[in-house]
């Protein structure tokens, strides 16, 4: 929120003007939760695929082991449509996980981090 002059107020001060080191800290904080969050959510998002490769593996072997071949292909069939809708899933999900969150905007707090912070690294 900003005051009648655009000027940024402190909701926790009753809408008092925020001091010009606050509002560089609240940048700083809001930038790298923003990052935090971009870093988080891709993690999350690669585990997910892994664990489900992984797992998909393991049954397509065990059906192979206990019921033979063919009900491994029919697992393998049935797997690969999940697979795909899986996909379909976890691209919903980055579109409306990360749609709120633009390449802009995450590229912003980035450049903004590492103006205000020059020894830290990202990578």
């Amino acid at each position: 929120k900003t005051d009648a002059t655009g000027v940024p107020v402190n909701p926790v001060r009753g809408g008092l003007p925020m001091a010009t080191d606050e509002l560089a800290a609240f940048k700083l904080v809001g930038s790298a939760l923003l990052m935090a969050y971009v870093e988080v959510y891709d993690a999350l998002e690669e585990a997910a695929q892994v664990l489900f490769r992984q797992s998909s593996s393991a049954g397509q072997r065990y059906l192979a082991h206990r019921h033979g071949g063919e009900a491994a292909d029919v697992a393998a069939a049935a797997l690969a449509v999940m697979a795909d809708a899986m996909s379909l899933l976890l691209n919903w999900f980055r579109v409306l996980g990360r749609g709120l969150l633009s390449k802009t905007a995450s590229g912003s707090a980035r450049t903004y981090l590492l103006q205000q912070l020059p020894d830290l690294h990202l990578d």
